[in-house]
């Protein structure tokens, strides 16, 4: 591998070649279905006998999970993941999903170049592995260090490649789009004739400690350090909260994390929603996508000025 791995990414482990999905599509899984030959596949007709949900709907972008299919390609011996380059907010990061534990031993032999270059050049990377995908048997296993990948790799001693069928999941899918706007657009207005849905990942965070003075900023760069997941809404979540915690995550005091209805937010003193059904955040009626809000609020805290916050 020429030390190349793009930010979203199928990568062949057989082959050694990471496959940019960005270059045509929006999802891992609306990729394989753009391109078959590339997966496998002699084509779309094949492809449906593995799949869930209709091709058609995954091509469109109407439904961008189909874990039946996923787990298929992945199977052949494909990792699919996300990959955020070292920059001026932090070091880099590397989450790819795997089939096995053997495929995952593959993968980290592939990434260690880039993890070893990096490291020459002052700049760490963290890898997120999972294997299984999910499943009742998936694992998840950190690696802050090329030291632990060598480690774990010595440990593992894979005598090779060995392709693995994953079992059938019932794949469920996210609401399609112009449900979810329809959703979205009622509980902003609160309109209570609204469909009794529950917009994914709306949660709330408190703290004493988090001041209006640089919470923009803050919120950026946890925005930032969370883009491999920005497509992924359990993930992203749950990276964005590690990132604002990262200095308080033992400590019994200052921070609370809480289910709230996106239509009430009386409550708080100052709330900002983090939606990524569609990538945005938003206070009242002023909305702007995650790369908006990242490049400005972090080219503010990049400076070192203080954001101000307004009521």
């Amino acid at each position: 591998m020429d030390n190349k791995l793009h930010g979203h990414f199928w990568f062949d482990l057989n082959k050694g070649e990471s496959h940019n999905v960005d270059h045509d599509s929006s999802f891992h899984i609306q990729h394989v279905v753009r391109n078959p030959k590339k997966f496998g596949f002699n084509n779309k007709e094949e492809m449906q006998q593995h799949a869930s949900f209709p091709i058609k709907d995954i091509e469109s972008g109407y439904r961008d999970i189909d874990y039946n299919l996923e787990h298929h390609v992945m199977g052949k011996g494909f990792a699919r993941g996300y990959h955020w380059a070292p920059s001026n907010y932090g070091n880099g990061e590397i989450n790819v999903d795997v089939a096995s534990k053997e495929h995952g031993v593959q993968a980290l032999k592939h990434f260690l170049p880039i993890i070893k270059d990096s490291e020459a050049k002052g700049k760490s990377y963290s890898v997120t592995l999972t294997t299984g995908h999910r499943g009742e048997d998936a694992s998840e296993q950190y690696f802050s260090s090329s030291d632990q990948i060598e480690q774990h790799i010595g440990k593992s001693a894979p005598t090779g490649l060995q392709s693995k069928e994953p079992r059938t999941f019932q794949g469920v899918g996210q609401v399609g789009e112009p449900l979810r706007k329809k959703i979205k657009d009622a509980l902003r207005k609160k309109d209570p004739s609204a469909p009794n849905w529950k917009l994914e990942q709306e949660v709330g965070y408190s703290t004493g400690t988090w001041g209006e003075d640089s919470m923009y900023p803050d919120l950026a760069a946890a925005l930032n350090h969370a883009r491999p997941r920005w497509n992924d809404s359990s993930y992203g979540t749950r990276t964005v909260i590690s990132h604002l915690l990262q200095h308080n995550i033992l400590d019994e005091t200052g921070f609370g994390i809480y289910g709230v209805d996106p239509s009430d937010q009386a409550f708080m003193d100052h709330p900002i929603t983090i939606d990524f059904t569609d990538n945005t955040v938003g206070e009242g009626e002023e909305w702007h996508s995650f790369e908006e809000f990242v490049n400005y609020h972090g080219n503010i805290l990049d400076k070192n000025l203080v954001a101000t916050a307004t009521s």
